[in-house]
């Protein structure tokens, strides 16, 4: 059913004050059951209009209101009330209110809001279920919509923010795909997950512009692909390293990334100041997309700036923001500019930074964004198929979270990047070395971490807050409580927190599998070469 709340008496005043008399229509079915638009309330609307003046002729509730040829029924047998109208007021969804707007050539204005298509879960509460994707997967998920459930419509497993099977975007709202994987675990069905689901094809959605649908076409249902076919890819082995990062990795040395958040400006200069701080420290720096949902200069720009000045840029690509058209065009753009190294990852949820009021894209998740990457480098492929007249040289990377939840996914989740096309990850900040070390023995069991680099994440802290907010508050971070103790009773947090970080970079470089540290000195990129120092990881590799 269509969830309608009724709009403020105010606002429907507002938009009433041209008119002196008033014909309310209500609906018979989800405007009644959700009590925005049945008898009792177009009642009571009648009886509010008539307080300030509105004259109201009369009033009728419609069966149902987005019922065209019953509405043009009523509105014969209620002709002359109408006539005496100057307007409308239809308390249902938007499609009753265009439906009545269709037949009538008088004003007609809503007196709800449509929320969404969902179910009761009792009375009076009511929750979404299916957003008319028209390419259902349900057979593919156990029967819960990830598009809809998901805060992102992620459909290769979840993010890396859910805490406790909740949603990061807000505790009340449980994590879509944690329903899936415990309805799919509950079944042992688990395993479906495994297989990843290609790039969704929304042209059968709104996206694909105003849909029509007739009885008849049921007949040919039979005929019409179900869903997009799955894609596949060509295994191609490239000999050559394309990238610095790549070629010491290959060479089996030890890695160190770190990251750089770009400016809320337009001037350079404090990105070619952190560059020439990281240079000498680091084999190649990330560069943040938009990081934390905030508006910030390109990382593509910056990309470019840092390549200018002779370091090694990885540019973060989110698929918040863009649409497969925009990323695949991106990297052709990036890469033509002489970029390699790309990191693939969904993003922040909008509702975290300075444009709440945002519309996500993620027409893709990180797993398809990777595959997209993956049939250009190596297939000369767009993800429709078309054929490239140059393929870019990439070396494709992914984000992994060791400590979300839920853990026993997570290695599922990093086989399906590594099966997409990943070469490389950075793993989320580790403060916890043992937990992670558990993490690392399940890769290595499934042969994992023999498929793909592995660097593994650390944040150096400079403050007790900061150890504390990331403790209590950063979805996806563990942060063991000695740790903070120990900030609590140092003489000089700054000077500890980089001790631990030191301390935590020694202990991973005992774990085999891990190839490398990757640094992110959130707003402290200063302390990067002297961390680097202290973790007796300099000189770097020239190559």
């Amino acid at each position: 059913m269509i969830i309608t709340e009724q709009k403020p008496l105010e606002e429907i005043v507002q938009f009433l004050t041209p008119y002196s008399s008033v014909f309310i229509c209500g609906c018979s079915e989800c405007a009644t059951l959700c009590k925005t638009g049945g008898e009792e309330e177009v009642k009571n609307m009648k009886g509010e209009l008539e307080k300030i003046g509105k004259n109201v002729p009369g009033w009728v509730i419609l069966d149902p209101a987005c019922h065209r040829l019953n509405d043009m029924k009523f509105f014969r047998e209620h002709k002359k009330e109408i006539d005496a109208s100057d307007t409308l007021l239809v308390l249902a969804c938007g499609n009753g209110v265009q439906t009545v707007a269709e037949i009538l050539e008088k004003p007609v204005y809503p007196g709800c809001n449509s929320l969404f298509l969902g179910e009761i879960v009792r009375f009076g509460n009511f929750e979404e279920r299916c957003q008319l994707c028209g390419n259902c997967l349900l057979d593919m998920t156990g029967g819960i919509c990830p598009i809809t459930r998901c805060s992102k419509s992620l459909l290769n497993g979840p993010c890396g923010g859910s805490v406790e099977g909740k949603c990061e975007i807000d505790p009340d709202i449980e994590c879509g795909w944690q329903l899936i994987i415990d309805r799919l675990k509950k079944r042992g069905e688990l395993n479906v997950l495994r297989k990843i689901l290609p790039p969704k094809d929304w042209s059968t959605s709104r996206d694909g512009g105003l849909r029509k649908f007739k009885i008849a076409q049921i007949r040919k249902a039979v005929e019409k692909v179900p869903r997009q076919k799955e894609v596949k890819t060509e295994k191609k082995i490239v000999s050559s390293p394309r990238s610095k990062l790549e070629k010491i990795l290959k060479e089996g040395k030890f890695a160190v990334t770190c990251e750089l958040g770009p400016p809320k400006g337009a001037d350079p200069s404090p990105v070619k100041k952190k560059a020439k701080l990281l240079k000498e420290c680091a084999d190649a720096v990330n560069i943040t997309d938009n990081q934390t949902a905030i508006a910030r200069m390109s990382s593509i720009a910056c990309g470019v700036i840092l390549l200018q000045l002779g370091v090694e840029p990885v540019v973060q690509m989110v698929t918040r923001d863009r649409n497969r058209l925009a990323l695949q065009s991106d990297v052709l753009g990036a890469a033509g500019l002489g970029v390699r190294n790309f990191l693939c990852l969904s993003g922040d949820h909008q509702r975290f930074g300075n444009h709440p009021q945002a519309k996500n894209v993620y027409d893709l998740d990180a797993v398809q964004l990777i595959l997209a990457l993956k049939m250009m480098r190596d297939e000369g492929r767009f993800l429709s198929g078309d054929k490239l007249s140059s393929p870019p040289s990439l070396f494709i990377g992914a984000v992994e979270n060791p400590f979300a939840d839920p853990f026993e996914f997570r290695a599922i989740r990093l086989a399906k990047k590594i099966e997409a096309g990943c070469d490389f990850i950075q793993t989320q900040a580790v403060f916890d070395v043992e937990k992670f070390k558990k993490w690392m023995r399940i890769l290595k069991n499934e042969g994992l971490s023999e498929k793909v680099y592995i660097l593994a994440g650390v944040i150096p802290v400079k403050s007790v807050g900061m150890a504390r907010y990331m403790r209590d508050y950063v979805s996806g971070v563990t942060v063991p409580d000695e740790i903070v103790k120990r900030m609590e009773d140092a003489k000089d947090p700054k000077k500890e927190g980089i001790k631990i970080c030191v301390e935590i970079i020694k202990q991973l470089k005992q774990i085999e599998e891990v190839r490398g540290i990757h640094i992110m000195a959130v707003a402290w990129e200063e302390v990067v070469p002297q961390i680097v120092e202290e973790a007796k990881l300099l000189p770097r590799p020239k190559l």
